[in-house]
């Protein structure tokens, strides 16, 4: 290979002429040819479909049931909420609007507890024990207020204030002593609210009937 310039013997491939530097034209290298790469076919793809979630169906839910106090509850119940059904003396007595009036019972009777207990006591404290009259006594006194009580019945009411003030009588004619005043004030607050807790009821069941 010879230089086109100076005509001087250069080596094949050289790119400059080593005597006078001109550039030497060298054949452009072959381009190379890109191999075509097969490439697999794409097969398409089906879109998924989501279906829709089901509509959940709504649980009705159970009222609960409204609690009706029974007639029973006399704690609960007034007279204004029986319906027209006719109540019980005790049942009508123990209505809150009667409070006062059976509070008035209950006092009577709890005070003649009260008069057979310390009959008892201050007896057997002062002779050493009780006898026979004297034990029948006091239970008669606590038997009688527990029926007055539980009864509210103006028949047994006046019964029992009779003996009461009969033997408070007897005792003070006999013995000269004023003892048992305390068991005719129990005896009378049964006679008074009984005989007020009839009439009240009474009316009562007027008023219902009409």
């Amino acid at each position: 290979m010879f230089c086109p310039n100076c005509g001087s013997q250069v080596a094949e491939g050289t790119a400059f002429c080593g005597a006078c530097g001109s550039r030497l034209a060298t054949e452009a290298p072959k381009p190379v040819e890109a191999t075509p790469v097969e490439t697999a076919p794409v097969t398409p793809v089906a879109p998924v479909i989501v279906p829709a979630p089901a509509p959940v169906a709504e649980t009705p839910v159970a009222e609960a049931p409204k609690y009706e106090a029974p007639l029973t509850d006399t704690k609960t119940i007034t007279v204004s909420d029986t319906n027209g059904e006719v109540l019980s003396k005790r049942q009508f007595i123990k209505l809150p609007e009667n409070k006062k009036l059976l509070s008035n019972i209950r006092g009577g009777a709890i005070l003649c507890y009260i008069v057979a207990v310390v009959t008892a006591i201050v007896y057997y404290v002062q002779y050493g024990g009780l006898d026979v009259e004297i034990i029948v006594g006091c239970a008669f006194i606590a038997a009688g207020g527990l029926i007055c009580h539980l009864t509210m019945s103006r028949v047994a009411s006046l019964i029992y204030a009779g003996i009461v003030i009969a033997a408070y009588v007897y005792t003070l004619v006999e013995s000269g002593v004023s003892s048992g005043y305390l068991l005719i004030v129990g005896a009378i607050f049964l006679v008074i609210y009984n005989f007020k807790a009839a009439s009240a009821y009474k009316r009562y069941k007027k008023s219902i009937e009409h």
